[in-house]
């Protein structure tokens, strides 16, 4: 199978960031920092056929592959770490967390929101939007009830999710 130049960089590129963020923030070994980082390597070649520049840029499809792919990386290798540690399930902590925007401190919402629309695959349909209007755009949302902050402490992050994507637990 040939690929477009443009779609294999897209890939590297999209791998690269994903794998290393993930390594930051997770404290990935060298080696489960390779492992991720060819995982979604052979998966966005493998869904290639999927690609659709009309709907959308190699770089918004794969940063979203590579998103997925590191979820379920991330989520095989707690498992394998589950299957090796005794943990009191009494002893979790939920698995998301609502967090009320206006418990916040201005400059912490800010700074949430910004990491949010200046993410990797972030859509905002076919014209860029600029960062103060994207951020205004979701500051409503957020204070209209349309959209909420998560908060997932089994890794530590959070998402801006749309109203109808509400988490049921938390």
């Amino acid at each position: 199978m040939t690929y477009d130049p443009a779609y294999i960089d897209a890939v590297l590129a999209a791998a690269s960031f994903r794998s290393q963020r993930c390594a930051i923030h997770f404290h990935l070994s060298a080696a489960d920092r390779e492992d991720l980082y060819q995982t979604i390597v052979l998966d966005a070649l493998e869904r290639s056929s999927r690609f659709d520049a009309a709907k959308g840029s190699a770089a918004t499809f794969t940063g979203r592959l590579a998103l997925n792919a590191a979820n379920d990386f991330l989520n095989e290798l707690k498992k394998c770490h589950e299957r090796f540690c005794a943990l009191d399930p009494s002893d979790r902590a939920p698995d998301v967390i609502r967090i009320p925007p206006e418990q916040m401190s201005p400059r912490a919402l800010q700074g949430m929101i910004e990491e949010f629309v200046t993410r990797d695959g972030t859509d905002y349909g076919e014209r860029e939007t600029e960062l103060a209007k994207k951020v205004a755009q979701v500051r409503s949302q957020l204070q209209k009830g349309q959209a909420g902050i998560f908060f997932y402490p089994d890794d530590e992050s959070f998402e801006i999710l749309p109203k109808e994507q509400f988490p049921l637990a938390g």
